[in-house]
């Protein structure tokens, strides 16, 4: 009798999932039409994206970032690898800085080269920053 029993539990559960579902499809549709109602009140504003001053200094590349400009040159240029598509080199150079470069003393050479970019930054934004604060007065 066990087996029966958690048989019809079973067959609730489905129905309590069943009626679920088309409560969450009922919901999405009265959402979605809520959302292109023209009733201003109804619409979800968006949030505009601050613009960014183009004086401003760019931020710093990561170690990664180095890594991947250095190797995505030698892949186009290899004749192996230069048919690749963008996704794919993408993809490859993720595969080569996990397997072929994982432990961080493989990596020093552009962690170096990312500390030195952070430390112009920093030198950049001092200056950037003393700059419009003088001109904002």
């Amino acid at each position: 009798m066990p087996a029966n029993k958690d048989q019809a539990t079973l067959a609730e559960i489905l129905s309590v999932v069943t009626e679920l579902r088309k409560e969450v499809l009922t919901l999405k549709s009265e959402v979605k039409s809520l959302k292109t109602s023209n009733v201003p009140e109804l619409t979800t504003t968006l949030k505009t994206k601050k613009k960014r001053d183009p004086n401003a200094p760019k931020r710093p590349k990561s170690a990664w970032m180095f890594f991947s400009k250095e190797w995505s040159d030698k892949l186009k240029k290899d004749e192996t690898t230069s048919d690749m598509t963008w996704s794919e080199q993408k993809t490859e150079l993720g595969r080569m800085w996990r397997e072929d470069y994982p432990e961080e003393s493989d990596r020093k050479k552009w962690q170096k080269k990312a500390v030195a970019d952070k430390e112009r930054y920093v030198q950049e934004m001092e200056s950037y920053d003393s700059t419009s604060s003088s001109n904002t007065e």
